[in-house]
């Protein structure tokens, strides 16, 4: 058990690989929607989902199968993009879905992605219970579906609005696991997503 725990944590991407396998990835990504479509989706974060899979693979003694890898995202429309990009490169054994597809399951890796960058519909996401801001169940649920690794990506802005992914942040400061992406890069790599 300690073994599994502990084996992704010579991981070369890890920012702090003192046993300690979390990352949260800082990302100022744009949230769209297709036209009338209740649901959003984050190119940005889709694009930095499939990179993150692509060096777990890339990751010969961590001895890592698409299968181990579970990806978490609050909406429906994320989770289309995301198994898209992942089809497109081979990669479909990766389970990709919502909070209440993982309920019960655990996966060696989870990738969380997040997909809010504004606050602007954050009322709106807690009056029809939708995302993971001001859902501490959906929260908890996610965050706690990793056997040896888990990766969050999100806007720190914005999920510091909540408590949790507050309390959540602060705790990966301390332990120094956070990354920043800059957009403007990030743009030139996923036009197409």
């Amino acid at each position: 058990e300690k073994a599994a725990r502990e084996s992704l944590c010579t991981w070369d991407q890890l920012p702090n690989r003192n046993n300690f396998p979390v990352i949260f990835h800082g990302v100022e990504g744009k949230e769209q929607r297709e036209g009338n479509s209740p649901s959003w989706f984050n190119p940005f974060e889709a694009l930095l989902v499939q990179q993150y899979i692509v060096r777990l693979m890339a990751f010969r003694s961590g001895g890592v199968s698409l299968d181990q890898i579970g990806v978490i995202t609050p909406y429906r429309k994320q989770v289309e993009k995301i198994r898209t990009l992942l089809r497109g490169k081979g990669m479909e054994a990766v389970k990709v879905g919502s909070v209440e597809e993982f309920q019960g399951q655990e996966r060696r890796i989870v990738i969380i992605s997040c997909v809010r960058s504004s606050d602007q519909y954050l009322d709106f996401d807690a009056t029809y219970n939708l995302g993971f801001l001001k859902n501490a169940r959906r929260f908890n649920v996610a965050i706690t579906r990793a056997k040896a690794l888990v990766v969050v990506i999100g806007n720190p802005h914005v999920l510091a609005t909540d408590p949790h992914w507050g309390s959540f942040l602060q705790y990966c400061n301390r332990n120094k696991v956070c990354l920043q992406s800059i957009i403007r890069v990030l743009t030139a790599h996923c036009p197409h997503v």
